[in-house]
Order: structure tokens, then sequence, then C-alpha cells
């Protein structure tokens, strides 16, 4: 069996990402935590996928922990790494296997309240591009969808009549979100006064050139909105957004399966995460839901 270097096999890894189709967001994330992940290794005079153990991922486990936030999702990539060099014949042992998997305490998500979300839009209002960008800032809120999702949306994907937008998810997947009537008006008129003139894209949004936003041109008008608000800029952004729409949304008497597919998850786990956040609130849901007090007086109630 031949040895190669960690980081020609991370190329290969990313060259076979590439022609199954991953999304090329995930090759860049792919490419940042294996590149990370060899750097490390080369610290401890280890460059061949031979020399892994389970003890250097352990230890690399470790390292991750006590230096960064993201420890799950990098973690993930290099064990995908792995999993793909055993399916591939290269591994005697495959060093992931029974070495455990590092996981930090969640932390509590802290979603912008209804009052924040106004003094955001109202600020963005009175920025240069204020049409555009308080539509956009009601388009994150009211679909909770991802930052690149809401980068791809077309115009011709947006049903205006129907108030439903068909989503180009990750991995080639497409869903649909609904939006409100004010969402909708907010978008037709930035569409009719300042998107009318940029016709060379499709996407939704754009840029006063006409190019279609990134996901960094939308983090920024974020951050511009937050601070001419007076709010702290890191504790604004698209994922914010799509965290505060996922605990409104159950506040107000919204399922935890409709939920999921609003917001495209896979399975329930990370939305299992906004019902435990919505928890204390479901007790006054109960009043107003509950089965049994919606039967009327029973005879027998003061006989507790």
């Amino acid at each position: 069996m031949e040895e190669r270097r960690i980081r020609t096999w991370v190329e290969e890894f990313l060259a076979y990402c590439r022609v199954n189709g991953r999304a090329e967001a995930t090759i860049v994330y792919h490419r940042s935590c294996l590149k990370r992940f060899a750097k490390w290794c080369k610290t401890r005079n280890v460059e061949t996928i031979e020399q892994v153990d389970r003890k250097l991922i352990r230890d690399y486990w470790g390292f991750l922990l006590d230096n960064y936030k993201g420890v799950t999702s990098a973690a993930r990539s290099v064990r995908a790494f792995f999993n793909w060099l055993d399916a591939e014949g290269e591994l005697t042992d495959n060093p992931v296997t029974r070495a455990g998997f590092p996981k930090k305490q969640q932390e509590t998500i802290q979603p912008l309240t209804p009052e924040e979300i106004q003094k955001l839009l109202d600020a963005a209002r009175r920025g240069r591009n204020g049409r555009r960008d308080s539509a956009l800032i009601l388009w994150l809120y009211d679909t909770g969808l991802r930052v690149s999702e809401a980068a791809r949306l077309r115009i011709r994907d947006v049903d205006f009549n129907h108030g439903q937008a068909t989503v180009r998810r990750k991995g080639g997947k497409t869903g649909t979100v609904v939006f409100s009537y004010r969402t909708a008006r907010a978008v037709r008129t930035y569409l009719r006064k300042d998107r009318a003139g940029a016709n060379e894209y499709e996407e939704l949004f754009v840029t006063d050139e006409g190019l279609p936003l990134d996901r960094f041109n939308i983090r920024s008008i974020l951050q511009r909105a937050a601070k001419r608000a007076g709010m702290e800029p890191s504790r604004v952004s698209p994922h914010k957004l799509r965290h505060s729409f996922a605990v409104a949304f159950l506040r107000n008497g919204g399922s935890a399966l409709h939920l999921q597919a609003m917001l495209g998850h896979s399975t329930l786990d990370m939305t299992k995460r906004y019902v435990a956040f919505s928890g204390h609130d479901f007790r006054e849901a109960h009043k107003r839901f509950s089965p049994v007090l919606r039967m009327g007086r029973q005879d027998d109630d003061d006989d507790w």
C-alpha cells in the first residue's frame, strides 16, 4: 500500500465530494477542517495516514475542544475523511472507529426579541438600500432560511399569489417555505422600485451593481443595520434570525413537525433544541389547545 501524505489524500477526498454533487460550501468547509487537521498532525511529526492511530485522533478531539467553538462539525469532517479512506480500502484499521467523539455542551439559544427585530428593521430602512435591506431581514425572519438558501433564491422560485417559495436545500434537495403578506409586500416593493433594472441575474436579492448577494454580503447588511440600531453587531447574524424564527414559530403555536419541514432539517434532533428552549411557554399553549379543557364543563370538576 503506497504511503502518501495526508494532504494528498485530502485533495482526493475533496475531488470525490465534488463529483458526487456535494455543495460547494460543504467542500470549502471540508477543505478548511482537513487542512487544520493536517497542519496539526505535522506538529506531531505525522504526515501520512498510516501514522494516524486512535490515540492521535483522541488527542486531536481534545485540541478542538480546547481551541474551537464548532467542534462537532470540525470533528465530523475528519471522521468523514477517514471513513471514506476506509471505504476506499486504504486503511488496515480505521482510527476514528471507537475513538469516541467530541461533544461540547450546547450553548443556550438566545433569539432576538420581536422588539429587537423591529429596531433592526427600522435601522435598515434608514440605510442607503432601505427597501432591499428591510425586505431581506423580513424574509429571513419570516421563513427561517439558511443564508446560503436565501442567497440562491431566484425570482421565479417565489409564488407571491400563494405566499410560498421553492428553496434549493443542501445536497441538491428542494423544499417549500411560506411567508406572510407583510413580507410579500416588502419584497414586492423592493422588486418594483429597486430591483427592476437588474435583469442580468435571476437571484431575488442583488447588490447596487445588480450582482447576486452572497452570504458575506448578507451578513454585512445585518451588521450595518445592527450598528445603526445601537445593537451589538455580534448578536445579529443570518443564523440568529433563523434561531429567532424557530423560537417565535413555536411560541406562537406552530408544531415541531411543521418547523422541521420549514427549516429543512432531515431529523428532529435540532428542532428538539428549539422545543426545549420554548418549553416554558407550552403550559399556556396547553391551556389553549388541551382536548380535555375543550370538552366543556364536567360534572365531577369539584371532585378533585
